[in-house]
């Protein structure tokens, strides 16, 4: 299911290509400064898409198999497995460095260190500056995309006709010995690990209802709808969105090209 807004976000490859951008970005500011180390370059799939938190299971389990295999867990085709954290570089930094990049501690404090040339250090240290140049528009535009998928997701549910289908929903499951349910999403069906016993008999409860009803597909007919209402709307603010984080992608890939 194809959300209207997924065209906004950007996939893990895009956002990994901002982040090591940045990284080159603020170590080259950083040399100015004295700092003598590398930028810390994230690896492929480190990073999940931005959908993924933006849009996280947004109609419920969609699977029975996927029920039955992981439970209320996330399927590998829902949420991609990234790389184990141990697996992502990090670097520790003097507090001369950790001052280089992230300005002073003291809030509002003007930082002592300078360049050869006697420039200053940009306000907030240089990953801000580094910020500024490319992550700015790609924060600015996954914000406003947010902004429209909770404003179409909270019109969604108050819609009659998502409250007629989830009250079927919700018989299916008072009928499978889920009394407690009122709508799909609710927690403590189940007891011990999501992907235990219970959790397994609990979601495939949950998606054989679900499907029962044709919850899924009503839920995702009206979302889409109110999406669309909101996008035509915002046409012009997520055109101009979009052209910033384009713009910004081509300077994250030139700064890796060049490096520092």
């Amino acid at each position: 299911m194809k959300a209207p807004l997924l065209p906004y976000l950007l996939d893990g490859d895009k956002v990994i290509t901002l982040i090591n951008g940045q990284q080159i970005l603020a170590v080259r500011c950083a040399r100015k400064f004295g700092y003598e180390g590398e930028p810390v370059i994230f690896p492929p799939n480190s990073q999940p898409s931005e959908y993924v938190d933006v849009f996280p299971r947004r109609y419920g389990i969609l699977s029975v198999e996927s029920a039955k295999r992981y439970g209320y867990f996330s399927s590998p085709e829902e949420w991609p497995r990234m790389l184990s954290e141990d697996s992502i570089p990090s670097r520790d930094y003097t507090a001369v460095e950790r001052e280089i990049f992230e300005g002073p501690a003291a809030t509002g404090a003007t930082s002592a260190i300078v360049a050869d040339d006697g420039s200053p250090l940009p306000e907030g240290g240089c990953f801000k500056e580094a910020w500024r140049q490319v992550g700015t528009a790609s924060s600015t535009l996954r914000d406003l995309v947010l902004d429209g998928a909770n404003e179409s997701y909270g019109r969604m549910e108050a819609d009659s006709r998502a409250k007629a289908v989830q009250k079927a929903y919700a018989q299916c499951m008072h009928d499978r010995g889920y009394p407690q349910v009122t709508v799909r999403g609710e927690q403590a069906l189940y007891s011990g690990k999501p992907d235990g016993p219970d959790g397994i008999r609990a979601a495939v409860d949950d998606v054989t209802c679900a499907q029962q009803v044709n919850l899924p597909g009503i839920l995702y007919a009206l979302d889409t709808a109110y999406q669309q209402r909101w996008i035509d709307k915002h046409e012009a603010e997520l055109r101009q969105g979009a052209a910033d984080r384009e713009a910004a992608l081509r300077r994250a890939q030139q700064a890796i090209a060049e490096g520092v």
